[in-house]
């Protein structure tokens, strides 16, 4: 009778490593509250993110603070509230 000798099985490359995805630009901040915790994105062109979607702000390419979307926009204004970090005016916003 012969061995039959398994090697042991790895997932493919493809398999094991999806890209990750590549940030999408929403917008730009264009008022801070401090006092309230929130900012307003002016997101120009680019569609709105739905509400609840985290959002990732950049000072140059810094990454300055998380914010996330509520419910209240208004075309091309979108109200996101801070979950972390320090947003400042002017801050390039990413999906």
């Amino acid at each position: 009778m012969k061995k039959l000798h398994l090697l042991p099985q790895h997932p493919s490359k493809a398999e094991s490593k999806a890209p990750a995805p590549t940030p999408r630009r929403v917008g730009t901040v264009t008022l801070v509250n401090d006092t309230d915790h929130f900012v307003l994105i002016d997101t120009a062109t680019a569609p709105a993110p739905a509400a609840g979607t985290a959002l990732k702000t950049f000072t140059g390419e810094v990454e300055s603070g998380v914010v996330t979307v509520g419910p209240v926009s208004r075309r091309p204004f979108v109200v996101a509230d801070i979950v972390s970090g320090t947003p400042r005016k002017g801050d390039a916003v990413f999906e």
